[in-house]
């Protein structure tokens, strides 16, 4: 779950012979509603012990192109190609950034899940119970 990142993790899975399903969204972002919406859908859901649930919390965040003015800015869509692209030089996004995603990010840990989340292995861990947050 995640951004089109998430992909290539879903990819590298299923070619070591693990049953995956890609749910990424290209271009998406953890804002507070799209952490609410997987948090749902998480929700929903029924895992198994040996099932694992791959999050991708922070591309397309973690990171900013730069505009003209040298301020940090979000990916943009491309006109032509649809793809997201980064501008001018990258910079990592400021800390606040992190801390709200994390934050908004709560109901998604509340679930309960064994959860990998990813910034290509930014940490992993499991939740046992409840979380207070």
């Amino acid at each position: 779950m995640g951004a089109s990142h998430v992909a290539g993790l879903s990819e590298v899975a299923a070619t070591a012979g693990s049953d995956t399903v890609y749910v990424g969204i290209p271009g998406w972002v953890a804002t507070k509603d799209n952490l609410a919406d997987a948090a749902r859908k998480l929700g929903s859901l029924v895992p198994t012990e040996k099932d694992v649930i791959v999050i991708d919390l922070f591309s397309n965040s973690a990171y900013m192109g730069t505009n003209d003015s040298g301020l940090p800015c979000r990916a943009v869509k491309g006109f032509f190609d649809s793809w997201y692209h980064m501008v001018l030089d990258l910079q990592a996004a400021p800390r606040s950034v992190f801390e709200k995603i994390i934050w908004d990010a709560a109901p998604i840990f509340r679930a309960g899940h064994s959860l990998f989340i990813s910034r290509f292995a930014l940490c992993s861990f499991h939740i046992h119970g409840s979380l207070s947050l």
